[in-house]
């Protein structure tokens, strides 16, 4: 997402004030804060290098005219349209909190825009969600998941985004893109993580919350394919019962009428004899 929807007017104003008064020092090293995360997770997750920061340019990238590139913004939120960036991550916290006041669930939040509605219970609280390392640490184990189902990376990409097949080859298609430009420009100088949470920890605890959940499907899965398999074979042994009593059944009939034809051709012999 490049682009960012409009605001309420009076929101766009407040918006526009904080990000006057936000030092632009702060500001370019909030811009390295997604890349720096997304660098740190592949190499812990064993993910190809450069392909989470592709997926975080094309889930919340944004255009900066003055360093000439886009780069993935944490602070953004989407909420079923263009992505929206605040200057802040206490200004993307409170939208978040103002649209699940509304009723709203279908809400992306942080660098690789994590969807609360499908993936929230996974985050120890809101603010873990926006934390850089931690979204990037889910994001990773679920890519890392994806590639474990289909054994491509650019599939994997796909499916983060739709297992809906036009839908997931456009995004493939600008992931690679966006991937072939970040192996160009280069890893991205070591940081230490601008995390507000122990990244490190909660991450683990995301991945093993998210492992835990893999298996139980997979557990769900092996059960129903086991119920599955018992059902085909109860509905297997009544056909062959049936088809038992049904050969029984006409063996007998076979029988019944070769006697009732001995019987009437004895008949007959015998009023020809007399």
């Amino acid at each position: 997402m490049t682009t960012a929807r409009p605001l309420l007017p009076p929101l766009c104003l407040a918006l526009a004030l904080l990000a006057a008064l936000l030092p632009a020092a702060a500001r370019a090293g909030t811009a390295d804060l997604c890349r720096a995360a997304a660098a740190r997770q592949e190499a812990a997750h064993g993910l190809p290098e450069h392909l989470l920061s592709a997926i975080a340019l094309s889930e919340s990238g944004r255009w900066d005219p003055a360093r000439g590139e886009s780069y993935a913004w944490p602070w953004t939120v989407t909420n079923g349209g263009p992505g929206r960036y605040f200057p802040t991550k206490a200004a993307a916290l409170a939208e978040v909190r103002r649209l699940q006041a509304a009723g709203e669930t279908n809400i992306d939040v942080g660098c690789l825009q994590i969807n609360l509605g499908y993936h929230g219970q996974h985050f120890a609280s809101l603010d873990a969600a926006f934390d850089p390392d931690t979204n990037a640490a889910y994001a990773a184990d679920f890519l890392s998941r994806l590639y474990a189902e289909s054994g491509s990376w650019r599939t994997a990409a796909a499916h983060y985004h739709s297992r809906t097949p036009h839908l997931g080859a456009r995004y493939q298609a600008k992931v690679v893109r966006l991937w072939n430009a970040e192996k160009a420009r280069g890893p991205l100088a070591p940081t230490a993580p601008q995390a507000t949470d122990d990244g490190r920890a909660v991450a683990a605890e995301i991945a093993a919350a998210a492992r835990a959940e893999a298996q139980a499907r997979a557990a769900a899965v092996q059960a129903e394919a086991e119920r599955r398999a018992a059902e085909l074979a109860r509905e297997r042994t009544v056909k062959q019962a049936h088809r038992v009593a049904d050969l029984a059944r006409a063996k007998a009939l076979a029988e019944l009428w070769r006697e009732r034809r001995l019987a009437a051709w004895k008949a007959r012999q015998e009023q020809d004899d007399s």
